[in-house]
């Protein structure tokens, strides 16, 4: 769930840059298989304006979406909860990347508990890439 801003409108908001084509890409193991050629698209949630993070390739399209939405009001501007229920790699993925940070806070929801992040602007803006949600 998104807003109504476009994808444009959300990056600057949040300080991020498109990816250009010298840029760096990702690649990242699942328990289905090995991904290459990644990038991210970034944008906000609907419910709590928390930020969306989903990784892709050109190959596969939509790999996973690496963040959840908890409508927590109180997490800060650059703090989102990874989504470790559907991606089990997820914090292992940051952590290689440095993406981000855990910032010790999780927060349950149904069985799960969900840990928040303080995200590296400039470490993602390296893996930002244009493209539609």
């Amino acid at each position: 769930m998104t807003t109504g801003m476009t994808e444009q409108e959300v990056l600057e908001l949040l300080g991020f840059k498109r990816k250009d084509d010298n840029k760096m890409e990702l690649k990242v193991k699942t328990e289905f298989c090995e991904y290459r050629n990644c990038y991210l698209m970034i944008n906000n949630y609907r419910a709590d304006n928390s930020i969306y993070i989903e990784l892709v390739n050109d190959e596969d399209g939509p790999i996973a979406t690496l963040t959840t939405c908890l409508n927590d009001w109180f997490i800060g501007e650059n703090e989102t909860y990874l989504d470790t229920n559907n991606c089990p790699w997820v914090e292992k993925f940051m952590k290689k990347y440095k993406l981000g940070k855990p910032t010790g806070h999780k927060r349950r929801s149904g069985w799960c508990e969900y840990p928040l992040y303080e995200l590296n602007i400039t470490e993602l803006n390296k893996y930002v890439r244009k493209g539609e949600f």
